[in-house]
């Protein structure tokens, strides 16, 4: 939380009448953030003020440079003065004239002096006027006396005090000062962004004296500031009665061991009498105003404390006894007040006070040193959150990867039936001995006032000591082990900081083990230690720890830790994993392993054992850096099978890669498609040397293939994946008929076959193309591919227009059928190209039983273009002639022409007469054919269609466009007897007129509209 500092001036005090220092009304914030800044020439000397102050230095005077360009501040100490310039621009060149504003006394009345002179300006109110500075230091600002209010108020009024300047002249420093600060303005405090000086305000105690303490909180409960303290509760231990027996192992042997009570092997529970409360030493935090306060000789103590049902703002009331003790000298850190304190009887700070819901509170207050007792500074206040502490055991973390702490044995004849808890190498560095102190922790609950603790954590020794005041002791437990009754125990010593020395027995007398074979001696003795965390002389928690004498570690061999690969091996991609697809043998291990070792065969299975499963055991890979090892999850990459059995021979393997299809694609994923593998095989005798031995897999690429080429036969012209696809022919002999708009994927293909091939040679290991097992399937390309307008179905099976099927195809057969939907239609005879719609068909292959994906496929994109059944054009140039009074009537078949998609006529002219010249014109199911003639102007002339006399033809007109005719010409033979009539009637056409016709036929596969250009001759009047 921010917290703002509020400061009194001198002309307040004199306007007020007051002498204590208080917290007033004036934010420092901005000054003390601008005092830390770094500004530029002048930070050096303005930190050096603030330091001489802080350190009991006076700053007595504030006046211009000689020149005028700048401020001299005096500060003096113990009779010495030293003197500090503060100018702006380079060596003050730049900076308009300084000036300086202080208060002095004349007839006993103070007034405003500028630079020596008085202004008349009063700095003393009393029932009357008086001017002080504004926040800024650039004006002073008039207050007068409100009798009603009983206080001072601005009246509005002022005077302007900073220097001016115009442009980017440099400002000259304007010095405000009163009895307990010097404020600066103008002071340059850095530059912008573009390099320009920047010019701020700087403020600056006078006398160091300390005016206000504000604290800074480390939690908050129910919104309110505070702070948590710890308190231990608990009962003291006492050591119990009696002796111990029982019976270990030692060296597989079973002995019997005896403790005498004097070892104190135990202990219990105290009397009531021996409970305990200890409160902890806790560091609460204030900022002080000002920052550079001199705090050398205030005294610092803390209100009692007080229960408040609501915290308010005022000082806390005064209290006999108090509760909060300051443990050290106060001292400032990192820019604040640093105050270790302790509580005495903290079980007693309660949350309830006469029924009522209660907080704790409490204040800092400091007494200036000199001062009598009206001289008190108090902090707001702030509350305490009791959390109680129960120490549970003493513990220490085992060497194992497990971070879990392990709690010592409660007593000594446990520990001495339990495994070891260290094992410490006989042959001692007396530089570097174990250390208990570093090993052992305190093992605790803490618990937040009327709550319960749910989880152990634990802290330091150290920690203790500095927290509780508590202390730890370091003691051998004598217990006798054996018919000979030895002290094992007596194998080790311990000092006062925790350091164990080990000890052998040497002509009788206890010496130092060292780096000798005579220390051998003491390997397989096991000393116990009792260890007692105690406050004072009273013991707070016991812990025994059972030590193990040891052998000096063996010298690691300068493979250990490291990545040995032994064999390598590239193999294909297939869905039947290849037995011994990689292997390396015992002749491989043998000179890259054992050779290495010094070691034979034997001795090394005798001092190496693989980590898990010979067979299924974890498998690793290495880490992000040199020499680390990380376990593969699952054993993804497949299993490392160790062989242990050499007899048949040094190929026989050692370690073989075993895999599943899963495996290998796996490692096909990796970068390189490749991975080296290893397993962990650990010493016997040091767990810390390690061999990482393994294989090195790599995965051939998958192969590449192609699906042949297309039949030039049915090849658009210039391209070499593009065909055309039509309706069958009329004439046919599979009785197909017009609806029959389909074709097989693979009739476009020379030899009408697909099939895949390799592009290039694959990888050493595949099959040839005939035994890889190669599935293809068919389908429409992505959306993307395909003409615009058109999508493709979630199976991509079907080209869809919208929702419309246009076509479809068969994803084993490759069958494209084109839909007879009327949207497929509609597309099929849009526009005037013979292909007006085509999709994009894509062959896709996956290879063996498991459908493995080539790395990629060529020729397998065809584009299919749709040609429309028929193609319907209008007569170019025909004439009609007039016919005397008579309407002229022309034959329908003069209009247009129809071909199919193969060039064939579907009627034509023959003896005069329009027939099915090609045996065609029934297979396309021609229908209908409308002629609208509204779209058809001529002066005086009109139009309709009519069945030439005594026809069977057919021919109606709209019932709402009386110029629309529509004629069913189903029959080749209407084309003769349905005439376009052409009526003059009474007008005269001087001239000829051209004319288009708006033909509409509707066939199988839809309709075509087309326009017959005719022209009507001119019928001048005789």
């Amino acid at each position: 939380m921010r917290k703002t500092f509020l400061k009194v001036s001198l002309f307040s005090f004199l306007a007020l009448g007051m002498s204590t220092a208080f917290v007033g009304c004036k934010d420092y914030d901005d000054d003390i953030d601008q005092l830390r800044t770094e500004i530029a020439a002048n930070k050096t000397a303005i930190e050096a003020i603030n330091q001489k102050i802080s350190q009991g230095a006076i700053l007595n005077s504030v006046v211009p440079t000689e020149d005028g360009k700048g401020i001299v501040i005096s500060v003096t100490k113990d009779g010495n003065t030293q003197t500090y310039t503060i100018k702006n621009g380079e060596n003050g060149q730049d900076g308009t004239t300084a000036q300086v504003w202080d208060i002095r006394e004349v007839d006993g009345k103070a007034y405003w002096f500028k630079n020596g002179e008085n202004t008349n300006i009063p700095a003393q109110g009393k029932d009357g006027v008086y001017w002080a500075p504004n926040e800024e230091g650039t004006k002073l600002e008039e207050y007068a006396w409100n009798a009603d209010a009983k206080k001072y108020e601005k009246t509005g009024k002022t005077v302007d005090i900073a220097i001016t300047v115009e442009g980017d002249k440099t400002p000259g420093i304007t010095a405000v000062a009163d009895a307990n600060y010097v404020y600066l303005t103008g002071v340059q405090t850095g530059t912008d962004e573009a390099g320009k000086p920047v010019f701020g305000t700087v403020a600056i105690s006078r006398n160091g004296l300390l005016r206000g303490i504000v604290f800074n909180p480390d939690l908050y409960l129910d919104g309110v500031e505070g702070t948590r303290y710890a308190y231990a509760d608990g009962v003291y231990k006492t050591p119990g009665a009696g002796d111990a027996t029982g019976e270990i192992t030692v060296n597989a042997t079973k002995a019997n061991f005896t403790i005498p009570a004097a070892s104190n092997w135990h202990y219990v529970a105290g009397a009531a009498t021996d409970a305990y409360q200890l409160g902890e030493n806790a560091t609460t935090s204030y900022v002080l105003n000002p920052n550079n306060a001199n705090i050398d000789g205030v005294e610092f103590s803390f209100l009692p404390i007080d229960n408040k049902e609501q915290v308010a703002t005022s000082r806390a009331a005064e209290v006999a006894v108090p509760a909060l003790v300051v443990k050290d000298k106060p001292a400032m850190k990192d820019g604040e007040l640093k105050v270790v304190y302790n509580i005495v009887n903290p079980k007693s700070v309660v949350y309830t006070e006469d029924s009522k819901n209660t907080l704790p509170v409490t204040a800092l207050q400091a007494t200036l040193a000199g001062k009598d007792v009206d001289e008190v500074i108090t902090s707001d206040l702030f509350s305490l959150v009791m959390a109680t502490v129960k120490f549970t055991a003493l513990s220490y973390v085992p060497a194992a990867e497990s971070t879990a702490d392990v709690h010592l044995d409660t007593d000594g004849k446990t520990a001495a039936e339990s495994a070891s808890d260290f094992i410490i190498a006989y042959n001692q560095n007396p530089e570097n001995l174990f250390d208990l102190s570093t090993k052992i922790r305190v093992c605790y609950t803490i618990a937040d006032f009327g709550k319960t603790a749910t989880t152990e954590s634990q802290m330091t020794l150290a920690e203790a000591a500095s927290r509780w005041g508590l202390t730890a002791s370091y003691d051998p437990m004598t217990y006798y082990v054996g018919t000979s009754e030895t002290d094992e125990s007596k194998y080790a010593s311990v000092a006062a900081d925790g350091k164990v020395t080990l000890k052998y027995i040497k002509d009788g007398a206890w010496v130092n083990c060292g780096d000798n074979e005579a220390s051998r001696s003491a390997i397989g003795k096991h000393p116990i230690v009792r260890v007692t965390l105690k406050n004072g002389d009273k013991v707070v928690l016991v812990g025994y720890v059972k030590l193990e004498i040891g052998d000096k570690a063996a010298v690691p061999p300068t493979i250990a830790n490291t990545p040995i690969i032994l064999a390598n091996g590239t193999l294909p991609l297939l869905c039947e994993a290849k037995d011994d697809a990689v292997v390396s043998t015992w002749q491989t291990t043998s000179d890259k392993v054992l050779a290495e070792l010094g070691l034979s065969e034997a001795e090394f299975k005798a001092n190496y054992t693989i980590e898990g499963d010979a067979a299924t055991g974890a498998t690793y890979v290495e880490g992000t850096t040199e020499n680390t090892f990380v376990a593969v999850t699952g054993n993804t990459y497949g299993n490392l099978e160790y062989d242990a059995d050499s007899e048949a021979g040094p190929t026989n393997g050692f370690l073989t890669w075993d895999y599943a299809v899963a495996n290998a694609k796996a490692i096909a994923a990796l970068e390189g498609r490749k991975v080296k593998l290893f397993r962990k095989f650990v010493n016997n005798n040091d767990a810390n040397i390690i061999l990482y031995l393994g294989v090195e897999i790599s995965i051939a690429a998958a192969p590449s293939v192609t699906f042949g080429t297309l039949d030039p036969v049915f090849l658009a012209e210039g391209k070499t994946d593009e065909v055309g696809m039509r309706v069958p022919q009329a004439k046919n002999t599979l009785g197909m008929d017009v609806y029959d708009f389909y074709a097989l994927l693979k009739d476009y293909y020379t030899d009408d076959v697909i099939k895949a091939s390799y592009t290039v040679a694959p990888a050493t290991g595949y099959p040839a193309i005939a035994d890889l097992g190669v599935a293809q399937s068919y389908k429409f390309a992505a959306a993307a591919e395909q003409m615009e307008g058109l999508a493709v179905s979630a199976d991509a099976l079907s080209l869809l227009s919208g929702t419309e099927v246009i076509a479809t195809i068969g994803a084993a057969d490759g069958k494209v059928t084109y839909n007879d939907s009327e949207k497929a239609k509609e597309l099929l005879n849009a526009g005037t190209s013979d292909y007006n719609v085509w999709a994009k068909v894509e062959i896709t292959a996956t290879y063996g039983s498991c459908k493995l994906p080539f790395a990629a496929l060529a020729g397998n994109k065809v584009r299919i273009d749709f040609k429309r059944p028929i193609v319907l054009k209008g007569a170019e140039g025909y004439s009609i002639y007039p016919n005397g009074i008579d309407p002229s009537q022309e034959p329908l078949g003069d209009f247009f022409t129809m071909k199919d998609s193969y060039g064939n006529a579907l009627f034509a002219l023959q003896n005069n007469a329009y027939a099915d010249v090609n045996g065609i014109y029934n297979f396309y199911k021609v229908a209908t054919l409308s002629i609208d003639f509204s779209q058809v102007a001529v002066s005086g002339v009109t139009f309709k269609m009519m069945a030439a006399a005594g026809s069977s033809a057919t021919v109606t007109q709209d019932a709402t466009n009386k110029n629309l005719y529509t004629a069913n010409i189903s029959s080749v033979d209407a084309l003769n007897e349905i005439m376009v009539v052409c009526d003059y009637g009474n007008e005269v056409l001087e001239k000829d007129q051209v004319v288009k016709l708006p033909i509409t036929v509707a066939y199988s596969w839809g309709t075509q509209s087309v326009e017959a250009q005719v022209t009507i001759k001119a019928f001048p009047q005789n």
